[in-house]
């Protein structure tokens, strides 16, 4: 098993619920809190769709390149499905993780991915050869569940469909919004 995803560097999933894992017990046995941050890029399928997934790779990267800016080395950084990243917070306070989640959506929400050296290497976007090189800007923006550990919690799985439901609801709120679950 691969102990970094391939493409992003972060967590495979498997890996990612291991750790975590261990880190719940840990802050069971020990009562320092911990967060779990679910987050979720908006319109990935229209950047795949439009631009091709070697595009959709290279944004996916650039999200979790912006992550990484924000963490601690002993945060937990796991890509879970598609375009779904997932942070468990070490010792992290319910304020603090907010201050996290809210640092990482602006962070993702104030850069812009400037696609430009790598469309002459993309078939997709490469019809014309001969032409000069053309420039995308792409703008991503997340939502972010977030979940904080407390004496009523019991496991991982509970943990995790916590953020889980905090992210949903923050995608019925609209775009780029941060809620705690």
């Amino acid at each position: 098993m691969a102990i970094r995803d391939e493409l992003t560097g972060t967590y495979p999933r498997r890996h990612f619920m291991e750790v975590a894992a261990r880190e719940l017990s840990r802050a069971t046995r020990y009562e320092p809190p911990i967060a779990m941050l679910f987050l979720d890029a908006y319109h990935f399928k229209d950047i795949n769709d439009t631009y091709g997934h070697f595009v959709g790779d290279r944004a996916l990267c650039t999200l979790a390149e912006a992550c990484q800016k924000q963490l601690r080395d002993v945060d937990i950084f796991g890509r879970i499905g598609g375009e779904e990243v997932a942070l468990d917070l070490r010792e992290t306070t319910e304020e603090e993780a907010m201050a996290v989640a809210e640092r990482l959506r602006e962070s993702i929400d104030e850069a812009t991915f400037t696609l430009d050296e790598v469309s002459r290497k993309n078939p997709v976007l490469d019809d014309e050869p001969d032409a000069a090189p053309r420039t995308y800007h792409i703008h991503l923006t997340i939502s972010i569940g977030v979940a904080v550990t407390d004496a009523s919690l019991i496991s991982l799985e509970e943990f995790m469909l916590r953020a889980d439901r905090a992210l949903y609801r923050a995608k019925e709120l609209g775009r780029n919004k941060v809620v705690l679950g």
